[in-house]
C-alpha cells in the first residue's frame, strides 16, 4: 500500500527565500537550464564520457575487493587463515565455488589475483572487457598518510593536500573542460553538492528525480509561476538569479521526463544495503538518456569502516560480504542498463583508504592506506594496472599496504583519455603526471 497523500500546505516566500540561502551555503548552485542537450555519441564524442564516481566511505577493503590469494605467507597468514578470526579470502576451489576466489587469471608481482566470491558481477563486467583495476592505490605519503575518514575523504575529493585547494577535482575537470548549457554535474542522494564537484557552479544536489520539485502547495503550476515572477531572469542579484536558476531547472527536468527512459528497472536491487546505490545509479541511467547536458555524477555506498565483524567470507550474512555483493550486482546492473552506452560512459570506483593487512582481534581490520580502485567503461583495459609489492606481504608503516599508485595518476589518464580533458595542471595542481598505466583506450 502505498503512504498517503501529505495535506498540502502553504509555502511563503521568506520560506523559499530560506531555503535558497540554505542551498547556497551548501554550495548547491543550480544551473539557468537551455534546451535539451543530447549527451555524447560515437559519432560526436566531442563532449567526452559521462564520468560516474562512487565513494565507498568508511575505508573499503581492497584486499578483500580484489584479493592475492596466493600469497600464503603474507595475506592469508596475516588474514587469520584457518583460524577463529578467519577474514582472509581462500584460494580458488572448484568444490565450494560460492565461497572462495573468483579466478581473475592474472598474475602481479608474482602473486595471483582474484575477485571476493560474492563480486559475480564484476566478474560478468571482468569478462565483458570493461574492467580494470588498480591495486595499492592512494595518496603518496609525502602529500597525506592521514588515517582520519574525513580528512582523508576531503584530501580524495579534493585530490590535493593542499590546504589552498578548496574545490573537487570533478568539478575543476568540469570548469576546466568548458561545455554547453544543461545540467553539467550531480551530486545524487549525496546529502548536497559533493566536495568533489565544488568549483563548478551549476552543480546540483538532487535525491532523486521523484524529489526534483517544487512542492507544498495545492496547485504546484501556479505556484512555478508566481515564484518565476518573483524570480526573474538577469537582475544581476546573486540570490534573485540563483531561485530562477533552480525553477528553470526544474522546469527542464520535468520537460524532460527521465523516467520515460527506465528501460531495465528488473535489473537493479532493491534489498538493502545494495538498494540505495542501485537505485540511484537506475536514475543516473535515466538522466544519462534524457540529455540533460550531464557530464559528472558522484554517488556514494558507505559502511566500509569494518573494524569489527567484517564476517568469514563463507558467511552470506557477513557484512563485508554483503557490501561486495551490493557494489558487484549494482555496477553490473547499471553496466547492463545502458549496454553500448557503456562506450560513453566510465565508472570510477575510490574510498579513501584500504585497511591493515593484518586482521584484528574483533573480527575486522583497521585504517590502513593502499586501496583498490575500480575503472568500469567500454574503453577499459581489463588487468591489474600499476605497481604492486612483490613477495609476501610485510605490513607497511603502521600495518598497512603501502601505497604503490598515486591515485591521481589513476584520475589524469580518465580525463585524458575517455573525459576529452588534457588540463591535467589545472584538474590536479601541483601534480606532475608520470605517465599513463593502460587503464583505458581512447
Amino acid at each position: 500500500m502505498s503512504p498517503p497523500t501529505p495535506h498540502p500546505r502553504r509555502l511563503g516566500r521568506r520560506q523559499f527565500l530560506a531555503g535558497l540561502g540554505a542551498a547556497g551555503g551548501a554550495g548547491v548552485v543550480l544551473p539557468a537550464l537551455a534546451p535539451r542537450l543530447a549527451f555524447a555519441t560515437p559519432e560526436e564524442p566531442a563532449t567526452g564520457d559521462v564520468l560516474v564516481v562512487v565513494f565507498l566511505r568508511g575505508g573499503a577493503d581492497g584486499l578483500s575487493i580484489v584479493p592475492p590469494f596466493s600469497d600464503t605467507a603474507g595475506y592469508q597468514a596475516r588474514r587469520g587463515a584457518g583460524t577463529s578470526n578467519d577474514v582472509a579470502v581462500p584460494p580458488p576451489s572448484a568444490a565450494d565455488p560460492a565461497n572462495t576466489a573468483i579466478d581473475l587469471g592474472v598474475t602481479v608481482s608474482g602473486h595471483h589475483f582474484g575477485l571476493h566470491p560474492a563480486a559475480t558481477g564484476l566478474k560478468a563486467v571482468w569478462d565483458a572487457g570493461h574492467l580494470a583495476i588498480v591495486h595499492a592505490a592512494g595518496m603518496p605519503a609525502t602529500e597525506s598518510a592521514t588515517r582520519s575518514h574525513f580528512d582523508a575523504e576531503t584530501v580524495w575529493e579534493r585530490a590535493s593536500a593542499s590546504p589552498s585547494v578548496a574545490t573537487g577535482w570533478v568539478g575543476r575537470h568540469l570548469v576546466s573542460s568548458g561545455g554547453g548549457p544543461g545540467i553539467p554535474g550531480i551530486g545524487y542522494d549525496t546529502g548536497g553538492v559533493p566536495v568533489s564537484l565544488r568549483g563548478e557552479p551549476r552543480a546540483m544536489g538532487m535525491r532523486s528525480i521523484g524529489d526534483f520539485h517544487v512542492e507544498g502547495f495545492a496547485d504546484a503550476g501556479r505556484c512555478e509561476a508566481a515564484l518565476g515572477a518573483l524570480y526573474p531572469d538577469g537582475t544581476g542579484r546573486p540570490l534573485t538569479q540563483q531561485g530562477h536558476d533552480t525553477l528553470a531547472a526544474v522546469a527542464q527536468v520535468a520537460d524532460a521526463d527521465p523516467a520515460q527512459y527506465d528501460l531495465n528497472p528488473g535489473l537493479y536491487p532493491t534489498g538493502r544495503p545494495a538498494g540505495v546505490l542501485a537505485q540511484s545509479l537506475r536514475e543516473v541511467a535515466q538522466l544519462v538518456r534524457a540529455g540533460l547536458g550531464l557530464r559528472a555524477v558522484c554517488l556514494d555506498l558507505g559502511g566500509w569502516d569494518l573494524h569489527n565483524d567484517m564476517g568469514p567470507v563463507n558467511s552470506p550474512l557477513g557484512t563485508q560480504r554483503r557490501l561486495i555483493q551490493a557494489l558487484s550486482e549494482s555496477l553490473w546492473a547499471f553496466h547492463q542498463d545502458l549496454g553500448a552506452l557503456m562506450d560513453e560512459v566510465t565508472v570510477v570506483v575510490v574510498t579513501e583508504f584500504g585497511r591493515t593487512i593484518s586482521a584484528n582481534g574483533s573480527g575486522g581490520t583497521d585504517h590502513g592506506r593502499g586501496a583498490a580502485l575500480l575503472v568500469m567503461s567500454g574503453h577499459a583495459v581489463p588487468g591489474i594496472h600499476g605497481d604492486y609489492p612483490a613477495g609476501p606481504l610485510a605490513d607497511g608503516p603502521e600495518d598497512d599496504l603501502t601505497v604503490a599508485n598515486d591515485v591521481r595518476t589513476v584520475l589524469a589518464e580518465v580525463c585524458t583519455k575517455r573525459l576529452d580533458n588534457p588540463r591535467i595542471d589545472q584538474v590536479f595542481p601541483g601534480y606532475a603526471h608520470p605517465g599513463d598505466l593502460g587503464l583505458v583506450t581512447a
